[in-house]
């Protein structure tokens, strides 16, 4: 599943919808999100296929849990063409304190801006003369390539970089604010600004709300 897949899906899931019909076509927005359907196609389904689906939607989400365990952090991902190579050294990366902010920000909602995230700690590389080589990409551009690269690649990356992005922000907070208060923040603000950024990352792990599809699926479907 793609990361524009997994947004589509989680749009679904933690809407806040009511109505009477909402819990099937809740089922048939997450049919569409994981096996490439239109409504129009799920709409005209026999139920027979329907329910098969979404068990099988059910036992996607088993594999996926389990891949998020297993898979390791890749050093480069080829989307659209393009090859990328993700930068886990963060001590060697841009130390300009607000896009630092900026990133930071990103995690208050992880799903939504996983293709942002991805973006920010990549790099465009092409091959010449024997070797790797970056070149000049707009932030915009590497962000919607990012968003067809499959969700537990993107994850996996993500969360290794945030985990160590902590240590790494609290070994360079004095410069970062120092930054800060060159652009015109007081240190009280600069201080607070990355201190909020920092507890950002408190509760980085895998969203909740991960499971419900799974469960909600298997409680109304499973038993047909």
């Amino acid at each position: 599943m793609k990361i524009r897949q997994f947004q589509e899906l989680y749009s679904v899931v933690t809407s806040t919808d009511t109505s009477v019909n909402f819990g099937l076509d809740k089922a048939s927005k997450m049919i569409c999100a994981v096996h490439g359907k239109t409504m129009d196609q799920v709409d005209k389904m026999p139920m027979a296929k329907f329910n098969r689906l979404c068990v099988e939607t059910v036992n996607y989400f088993e594999a996926l849990s389990k891949s998020l365990l297993k898979n390791k952090p890749k050093k480069y991902v080829y989307v659209k063409g393009r090859i990328y190579q993700i930068n886990y050294r963060v001590d060697q990366e841009n130390t300009d304190a607000a896009k630092h902010i900026e990133f930071l920000s990103y995690g208050k909602d992880v799903i939504p801006n996983l293709h942002k995230i991805m973006a920010f700690i990549s790099t465009p590389i092409k091959w010449s003369w024997g070797r790797f080589i970056p070149y000049e990409r707009s932030f915009g551009d590497i962000a919607n390539d990012f968003k067809h690269v499959p969700f537990n690649v993107a994850y996996q990356a993500s969360a290794f970089f945030y985990t160590h992005y902590r240590a790494f922000l609290e070994i360079y907070q004095p410069k970062l604010i120092r930054e800060l208060m060159k652009k015109g923040m007081k240190k009280e603000e600069a201080t607070a600004a990355l201190d909020a950024s920092l507890s950002v990352m408190d509760t980085f792990e895998m969203p909740a709300w991960t499971k419900e599809p799974k469960e909600y699926l298997l409680n109304r479907f499973s038993s047909n």
